[in-house]
């Protein structure tokens, strides 16, 4: 067997193991693919060092790849980067020696071996083995610290049972074949088997994270819709508290007009100045800044909370626009919006604004959404280019804006997201083509 083609094979599988590693515990700097091409182009450098014997510079190349891989491809900080490649140069070389000690007789053969040895094949294999099974319980630990809401999952505990049974298989078989002279063939075939082996379980632990994400990532989603629907039919019922509210003023002030009659045809100054103040102010906590009830409600919300923050709200909404959103829509389209703008102005510290426009385009046959807030920085990542978020819980980032897509493309329109840093604010364009 070709050992420079078994030593390749090696090295992605190292590749694999820290790429598993690093993207359970970390967030990934860059696309997942744009990480994982990354990791590959290190290891294959990695690779180039397999063919000198000194122990010592295939260290410190691994150390220094893997530190490259976390602080150039992942969001941590450099000491965080430094503490992780530490601990993985660490479990490296302990599962090649815990494996060793098992069978000093394959020390020597190790770090120097050139051509194909049952041995050193059988010790290479066990290593990374155990080499996967210490990370993927290291993950276990490290993402629990990461993620304070996040409670133990014992499946992936009964998970690590599975490098750990292999481990056991492999190394009888390598006993076993040190006290017997297996054929040629037989040898050629338990090696091709661990190989496998170390595929399978390599193949397991990558499908297990991969639906683990899929399901988190789901289940916030579902988290995002029904926080939606919920403020929907909050919206709604205060919809009807809002109407009988006004049935309710609109009888009283009959009664406020009667007495107000008769305290003026007496000349009590006092309660017709009173009732006059009553009458007045009877609408004033009422907002109306376009002729859709619904976004009213929805707005005024907003207004109070920009009072409360002293940012200025303007808005600018004509007549007649909107009614092809429904209730959820709509609730999901500017509450998402309206938040993130809050959240950004509310950073400035002085002159802090938000200006919502919603008019008619004849020349282009859409409605126009323009929503300009104040934002003291960029909000994109300088090494993603996406928006980044300052929200502790992480795992909820992204879905608000998710909802607004979602949204905007099922009527077919378009979203335009940009930060102008002269004027220090954060503009945000939607268009809905007429339906």
């Amino acid at each position: 067997m070709n050992m420079t083609i078994f030593y390749l094979f090696i090295y992605c599988m190292e590749g694999f193991i820290f790429f598993l590693y690093a993207d359970r515990i970390f967030t990934v700097g860059k696309s997942r693919h744009a990480c994982l091409l990354g990791t590959c182009v290190l290891y294959g450098l990695l690779f180039l060092f397999s063919f000198s014997d000194l122990v010592w510079l295939k260290t410190i190349s691994f150390f220094f790849a893997n530190f490259l891989c976390l602080f150039l491809l992942f969001r941590i900080k450099w000491y965080t980067a430094l503490f992780h490649t530490a601990f993985l140069t660490a479990v490296m070389g302990s599962s090649e020696v815990i494996v060793m000690g098992l069978n000093t007789r394959l020390y020597a053969a190790f770090h120097t071996a050139k051509t194909y040895t049952p041995d050193t094949v059988f010790l290479i294999l066990s290593s990374k083995l155990l080499y996967l099974l210490i990370t993927q319980l290291a993950i276990f630990f490290f993402h629990k610290t990461k993620d304070q809401d996040r409670r133990p999952d014992p499946d992936e505990l009964i998970l690590n049972m599975i490098p750990l049974l292999s481990i056991t298989v492999y190394l009888t078989l390598g006993i076993i074949s040190g006290f017997y002279t297996f054929p040629s063939l037989l040898q050629g075939m338990i090696t091709i088997s661990g190989i496998f082996l170390l595929l399978i379980n390599f193949l397991i632990f990558w499908v297990y994270q991969r639906s683990k994400k899929k399901n988190e990532e789901y289940t916030a989603m579902q988290l995002q819709i029904q926080q939606e629907k919920d403020q929907t039919e909050y919206y709604q019922m205060l919809a009807r508290h809002d109407e009988s509210q006004k049935i309710l003023i609109h009888d009283i002030k009959h009664h406020l007009q009667a007495i107000d009659d008769l305290s003026d045809s007496q000349s009590c100054e006092k309660i017709h100045t009173y009732v006059q103040n009553l009458l007045r102010t009877s609408y004033q906590d009422q907002v109306k800044v376009s002729d859709n009830h619904f976004l009213n409600l929805i707005l005024s919300r907003y207004i109070q909370l920009c009072r409360d923050q002293n940012i200025a709200f303007e808005t600018d909404i004509r007549a007649g626009l909107l009614g092809f959103l429904d209730y959820q829509d709509m609730t999901a389209l500017f509450t998402n919006l309206l938040d993130n703008a809050v959240a950004s102005a509310s950073e400035m510290e002085s002159s802090s604004f938000i200006d919502l426009r919603i008019r008619h385009l004849p020349e282009s046959s859409c409605t126009l959404i323009s929503l300009i807030n104040s934002c003291p920085s960029s909000p994109y990542d300088a090494l993603t280019g996406t928006l980044s978020t300052k929200k502790k819980n992480k795992m909820r980032h992204g879905y608000g804006m998710r909802s607004v897509s979602r949204v905007v493309k099922a009527h077919q329109g378009n979203m335009d997201l940009y930060y102008d840093d002269e004027s220090k604010t954060f503009h945000t364009t939607v268009q809905f083509p007429d339906e």
